[in-house]
């Protein structure tokens, strides 16, 4: 929705990482290289990606 296009286009102008679990936003990130935080197995967070 609008409100995840507003999360993209943030984090991409400003290099920021992302804590979601949402599947949709999560794949949308990985796509534009914007590193994710989420809850992995329920339990721990897990990082995807980085910023230079």
């Amino acid at each position: 929705g609008s409100v995840d296009r507003s999360i993209l286009e943030y984090a991409k102008n400003n290099k920021c990482i992302v804590a979601t679990n949402d599947m949709k936003l999560k794949s949308d990130l990985r796509k534009i290289q914007i590193p994710v935080i989420f809850l992995k197995k329920g339990v721990r967070l897990a990082l995807e990606g980085y910023i230079e």
